[in-house]
């Protein structure tokens, strides 16, 4: 009865923190997203995992509604700034210099001259 009791806590656990469900019901939650789709895409021939873990299903939850209410324009401008951010400081041109600056201003390295503070309204 002991072990049974302690499986029993150890399950509750994994559900609280980890979250696992099939790869299907995931998908479910937000299908926007074609989860499975991606999974099975991104996983070796030998086959896609059945079961995932979904570390936070509640903000899977938000997403569906915020992908659902947002305008596909605004979500692909959000896709771009996002790839912006991410390789920006990869690129070695002119047109990134402002997004280097505002970097380190944010991050408190240096000021941003003054033009740039009054069209960002710092």
């Amino acid at each position: 009865m002991i072990i049974m009791n302690h499986i029993m806590k150890l399950a509750d656990t994994e559900k609280k923190y980890y979250n696992p469900m099939s790869l299907t019901a995931a998908d479910k939650i937000v299908p926007q997203i074609h989860l499975a789709q991606l999974v099975k895409s991104l996983s070796p021939e030998s086959g896609a995992p059945q079961r995932i873990i979904v570390m936070a299903p509640d903000y899977m939850k938000s997403l569906k509604t915020i992908l659902s209410e947002t305008p596909t324009k605004i979500l692909h401008i959000h896709l771009l700034w996002k790839q912006i951010q991410a390789f920006g400081s990869f690129i070695e041109a002119d047109a990134v210099h402002p997004l280097k600056q505002l970097s380190n201003e944010l991050q408190g390295k240096v000021k941003l001259p003054t033009r740039f503070r009054e069209d960002l309204h710092c």
